[in-house]
């Protein structure tokens, strides 16, 4: 096990260097100062917090309040003084400091959407400016979304970039997010992205361990959102294999990089956060309806609803609404960045609490002494820091350490028939009794469903080290070291006499579950680059290094059940007892080499590769090497160059790449696994193994287009891309004669994508007190599984018959699949009430439906409606003939296009508002399973205001003024007719009426911001800044979906098999919807 005090010892010894190298001197060679001040070129107003580096040395400082910097202890000599703010161009001037000296050097920025002399790191080898890269880099910068509603990483990824999808799951508090970037490159592996922060591999996981805890699908916490939102300074985004070779193998997904915040040199900066706020559902769940149907039942329902009810009367409670209340959440950050020459530093601290809007405390008819226990809880401690040292002018030493302490509870949910809220969707108001409040149907009532404790607590460090020696002026090392480890706690707890109501039988004496999950990232990456000038016109820049990896998870989950009493609850006092163990360990090494040629910085061709090895791979497969090539041609910095119209700027750009991924730690092994039996311990066939097991192989290609129109006010960019997945893995069935019964994966797949990607953003209008900025993006995409290697095709979600997702040749990854009625003319209806086997005419039906009474159809213990749901009854098609009658294609569940827009507008100086929309849109469907269980199942269902209406009216044919069945066949006929094209749902017809449109529109952002007036912060105790901001996330959503929510899944992060991580896209299934959260934050500092 990896606890936090494993590591105190080695981090106390890096800061034992650290000390030391505090006490080396710096350079004692002839020194001066750089001195000036940085202001916006058209209001002449000062830039606070710019960045001026040297670029030789890769020193610089921050500018101040007012726009002034200084950089002191400058040797003599001549170098390159770069200045560069978010929304200005870059700026550079040449410098010559004196012994002795102080040189002023002034900077008047001009506003830019285009930049291309940003410099970013990721993919690149080392810091390189992006018009040097032939691939798609994007980068969202932490100071552009100061003004948005956001609490985590997800948030901040969300609705930035083309073709980078967030998708949320749910909106239970804390709930984790999934990450796709140019849709799947897998059919079997993980889409995920490979994360890092500040050049190490962090665990990007999420859930609750693959022990015995486990929530239903949603409530699923992510790992990325236990990094600190306000230490972070950049994200960098790779988005796919052309660009994402350097990484190897696990690349194929694309790469995250986050980057921390880094002190200035300068007298310290002290900044503060304090955020309050508070969320809620939205009201949009249909009320619980449904009729009695007898005097005796309506007196019951009479007694326990608090009015008069009449036999036949649709009732309408509203069970679900019930469990909301209004959560509350609160943060508190502060930081102080600054330095000296010698010595920079930035720590943030902050603290984060929220109880969310899931709630059942309150109106719950509970025995004495019982209480709600279920709980949406998220409570996190963060603490990041940041040191960098220059012990000469050479060399630079960084330290970056990050803690995480984090408490979560989330309650039961999705597709568990023992969550509350599932519960509360699945009652009817008929059956509400005293010991069952809701009138849950079936598995256990909704008081009896709060009783349920899911809990998670993480305590979490990651640490690097980073060397950057510069020998000379050519030459520059650079290596970095680091460590992440996550200590992962989930806990699963039915207590002792939790079944409240006397309704549940399921284990009454508890049970309880734990899986401890422990951690470990280690990242080693090392390279040399070497810079020069090969004639006057040519440059070259080579990189030669090695990166390796260790991922070690190490799991032990217990479960124990009936205990003899309340209080004893250790899994160990259970009389029965389970225990689960596991241990993985993966090994990757690679080196990798790339050489840039540029010439007259206006055209620079990139060549490299990696050769990977990985301990994954199979015993006769060594390693794989990955190539890569990138071309960028920036015409409007050659000296030919003449503006076109409003085209002030000009980048062409092409690159083509591998990358891969690997299987599992032990899919190329033959294993077996232990039997346990009274009679003795023995082993049985597991894992059949594939020696020749090998990475699949992603090869992407990209060719782009950046321009600058209107002296570069507006951006527009547009980026297309074709990415082929040779090799796939795919889970294949061999012959079971040797025992081995589980599938084996194999390269026998083919899966291929290709997308476009449209971006927008700059100033529309800039004045003295109005400035308008936009942004604008929209990304494309089409992917197709081409070759399964023979395989037969592999339904998502296993077994269970109404997720209806699949992996088959032509057709979208995880596209539904299900029934659909037997076509029939205007004069016919799909039914076959004679037993003829073809479909009855409308005469035939209401002769039949004229034979029918309300007591041969209304089972009078249960009230349950006899309804036309079988397959002798009901008429399917079967359009290929082939007998299946659930293979006809529904819909996919990814759109074709997705993005997002949005603007930031400044008015009188000192107010800004900023807000944000997302789409969706394009041959988007949803399998609503929530509506599709509500309108037909004969149990838990049938409880919608328009299912319960139907199914009255079918069993009653009408009613008259005094409630009594009047059996009308015409009545009938209608309600029939709904219930056929609108109701009939789940097996054997799963697909039918429940996979539908779900292309929406969402209000995602909205803020307003005042910035205090400097001229008024005079007396507030040195105060500098000062802002106040109301925020608002989800305000609105505009959908074709009928369910309750679009972006609600069935699964969320780290929740289900692999293959549901993947796949299991597109189902509605119990959810909770996205909640709106308003949120009021101040700002100060000084």
């Amino acid at each position: 096990m990896y606890t936090l005090t494993n590591y105190w010892g080695a981090i106390m010894r890096i800061g034992c260097v650290l000390l030391l190298a505090l006490l080396v001197p710096g350079s004692v060679l002839a020194q001066g100062t750089i001195q000036g001040r940085v202001v916006d070129a058209e209001t002449q107003d000062p830039i606070p917090g710019a960045n001026v580096v040297i670029r030789e040395l890769l020193r610089g400082a921050a500018t101040d309040i007012d726009g002034n910097y200084t950089i002191e202890r400058v040797p003599a000599g001549t170098y390159t003084l770069e200045v560069s703010f978010i929304g200005y161009r870059t700026e550079t001037r040449q410098v010559t400091v004196e012994e002795g000296a102080t040189v002023t050097v002034n900077f008047a920025l001009q506003q830019t959407a285009l930049n291309l002399q940003e410099v970013v790191v990721t993919g690149a080898g080392g810091p390189v400016e992006v018009k040097r890269l032939g691939n798609t880099i994007a980068t969202i910068n932490a100071a552009e979304l100061e003004l948005a509603p956001v609490q985590n990483l997800s948030e901040m990824l969300m609705a930035r970039e083309p073709s980078v999808a967030v998708l949320p799951s749910g909106g239970l508090t804390g709930e984790g997010a999934r990450i796709r970037i140019r849709g799947s490159a897998s059919l079997s592996q993980s889409n995920e992205p490979i994360v890092y922060i500040d050049g190490i591999r962090i665990n990007r996981g999420g859930g609750f361990g693959s022990g015995f805890v486990g929530t239903g699908g949603g409530g699923s916490p992510s790992r990325l959102d236990d990094l600190d939102p306000e230490a972070i300074e950049r994200i960098e985004i790779l988005k796919g294999a052309a660009a994402a070779t350097l990484y190897g193998t696990e690349a194929s997904n694309g790469v995250i990089q986050i980057f921390t915040k880094r002190g200035a040199v300068g007298p310290p900066r002290f900044n503060f956060r304090i955020e309050q706020g508070a969320s809620w559902y939205p009201h949009i769940y249909p009320p619980n309806t449904g009729f009695a149907w007898n005097q005796a039942i309506a007196d019951t329902m009479s007694k326990y609803l608090g009015r008069t009810v009449r036999p036949f009367e649709l009732v309408q409670e509203n069970f679900i609404h019930e469990l909301f209340e209004t959560g509350y959440h609160q943060s508190y950050s502060a930081s102080v960045s600054g330095g000296t020459p010698g010595v920079t530093y930035f720590l943030n601290l902050r603290w984060a609490s929220e109880d969310g809007p899931f709630g059942g405390k309150t109106g719950r008819r509970y025995p004495p002494g019982v209480r709600t226990l279920s709980a949406d809880i998220n409570r996190i401690g963060q603490a990041t820091a940041t040191i960098n040292i220059f012990p000469s002018d050479k060399l630079r030493i960084g330290v970056t350490t990050g803690l995480t302490r984090r408490h979560y509870e989330t309650p039961n949910n999705n597709n568990n028939i023992f969550a509350a809220f599932t519960l509360a969707m699945f009652s009817k108001p008929e059956l509400v009794r005293f010991n069952n409040q809701t009138g849950s149907p079936a598995f256990m009532t909704v008081n009896e469903g709060l009783q349920q404790i899911y809990s998670q607590d993480v305590d979490r460090f990651f640490g690097s080290l980073n060397l950057n020696y510069r020998p000379s002026r050519p030459l520059m090392f650079d290596a970095t070291f680091g460590v992440d480890v996550v200590n992962q706690l989930s806990r699963e707890v039915f207590p002792f006499g939790w079944n409240i109501d006397k309704f549940s039988r399921y284990n009454p004496e508890g049970v309880r579950r734990i899986s401890d999950l422990n951690s470990l990232d280690i990242t080693a990456d090392i390279k040399l680059t070497h810079r020069t000038r090969l004639t006057s016109s040519l440059e070259s820049v080579f990189i030669l290094g090695t990166q390796g990896f260790i991922t070690r998870r190490i799991e032990e989950s217990a479960e124990g059940r009936r205990f003899p009493g309340p209080g004893i609850d250790v899994t160990g006092g259970a009389a029965e007892q389970s225990v689960f163990e596991s241990f993985l360990e993966v090994v990757n090494l690679g080196i990798f080499a790339q050489e840039q040629i540029g010439f007259n910085d206006y055209l620079f061709l990139t060549i490299g590769g990696r050769l990977d090895a990985n301990s994954a791979f199979g015993s006769e497969f060594d390693a794989v090497f990955y190539p890569k090539a990138s071309l960028s041609f920036i015409p409007s910095d050659a000296p030919f160059w003449r503006p076109l119209g409003p085209i002030s700027s000009m980048r062409l750009r092409a690159a083509i790449g591998q990358s891969g991924l690997q299987p599992g730690a032990f899919d190329a092994l033959t294993t077996y696994v232990p039997l346990a039996s009274v009679s003795g311990p023995g082993i049985a066939p597991g894992n059949l193994g594939n020696p020749k097991l090998k990475p699949e192989i992603s090869t992407e290609w990209e060719v782009g287009v950046e321009l600058g129109l209107w002296q570069d006010r507006l951006a527009v960019d547009a980026t297309y891309w074709d990415r082929v997945v040779s090799d796939a893995l795919v889970d294949k069935q061999f012959p079971v004669t040797g025992g081995f019964r589980a599938r084996q994966l194999t390269n026998i797949g083919e899966l291929k994508a290709r997308g476009v990607e449209l971006g927008l953003k700059g100033n529309l209008y800039n004045s003295e007190n109005l400035s308008i900025d936009i942004f604008a993006s929209a990304s494309y995409l089409w992917e197709q599984v081409t070759d399964m290697g023979g395989a037969p095709p592999i339904k998502v979600g296993g077994a269970y018959p109404r997720y209806r997702n699949f992996l088959i040749e032509g057709y979208a990854p995880g596209a539904h699949f299900g029934a659909k009625l037997l076509p029939t003319g205007p004069d016919r209806l799909p039914v076959d009430f004679n037993g003829d086997g073809q479909p009855d005419t409308r005469d035939e039906v209401l002769a039949y439906l004229a034979t029918l009474r309300a007591e041969d159809l209304i089972n009078p213990a249960n009230g349950r409606v006899s309804m036309p749901q079988s397959l002798a009854l009901v008429l399917l098609a079967d359009e290929d003939g082939d007998g299946d009658l659930l293979d006809h294609y529904l819909g996919k569940p990814t759109p074709d296009w997705q993005g997002s827009f949005g603007a930031t507008i400044r008015l009188f100086r000192n107010f800004r508002i900023f807000t944000a929309f997302e789409f969706k849109a394009g041959n988007y469907y949803v399998n609503n399973l929530t509506f599709a269980f509500r309108q037909a199942n004969p149990v838990i269902g049938r409880n919608l205001p328009w299912s319960a209406e139907v199914v009255r009216d079918y069993a009653t044919g009408g009613v008259d003024a005094n409630g009594n069945p009047k059996n009308d066949p015409q009545v009938r006929l209608r309600a029939l007719e709904r219930w056929l094209n609108e109701l009939l749902a789940l097996a054997p017809f799963s697909g039918l009426n429940g996979i539908k449109p779900a292309d929406f529109l969402r209000w995602r952002e909205l803020s307003l911001t005042y910035e205090v007036p400097r001229s008024q912060l005079q007396r507030l105790w040195g105060i500098d800044r000062l802002s106040f901001t109301l925020g608002v996330r989800n305000l609105a959503l505009w959908t074709r979906y009928d369910g309750p929510d679009p972006e609600v899944n069935a699964v969320g992060r780290g929740s289900g098999s692999q293959l549901s991580q993947n796949y299991l896209d597109g189902v509605d299934a119990f959810g909770f919807v996205l909640p709106r959260r308003v949120t009021f934050t101040v700002r100060f500092g000084f």
